[in-house]
């Protein structure tokens, strides 16, 4: 037979209530935890539509003006051998700048290439 941890039961109540406590701070927690995971999947959405639009900016550019500076190719190559635009150049500069910002130590290597 096991012995009981509680001595009486005012030992019982207090273990009791500290569950309690415990349980309603862990809920606390995960309530924050819910909002913040919101708050970042709202933010995500946000920079997602902002991405997809840009590109649509970019390819009406290519369309209606492909013989702008910006469409020219550079020395810069894609890992497959195809010379970058100097529009992407401008995009991998500022792409870089803001994941260093963000503390990321090597933004190259999180580029599609």
């Amino acid at each position: 037979m096991l012995d009981n941890p509680f001595k009486s039961d005012i030992d019982y109540k207090e273990a009791a209530e500290r569950r309690e406590t415990d349980y309603q701070a862990w809920k606390l927690y995960a309530r924050r935890l819910e909002k913040q995971l919101a708050d970042v999947t709202r933010k995500l959405a946000v920079m997602t539509a902002s991405d997809t639009g840009h590109r649509a900016q970019v390819r009406a550019i290519s369309e209606m003006h492909p013989h702008s500076p910006l469409l020219a190719a550079t020395d810069a190559t894609f890992e497959n051998g195809n010379p970058k635009p100097h529009i992407r150049l401008i995009f991998e500069k500022s792409f870089d700048n803001m994941l260093r910002i963000y503390g990321v130590p090597d933004p190259q290597s999180h580029r599609l290439n």
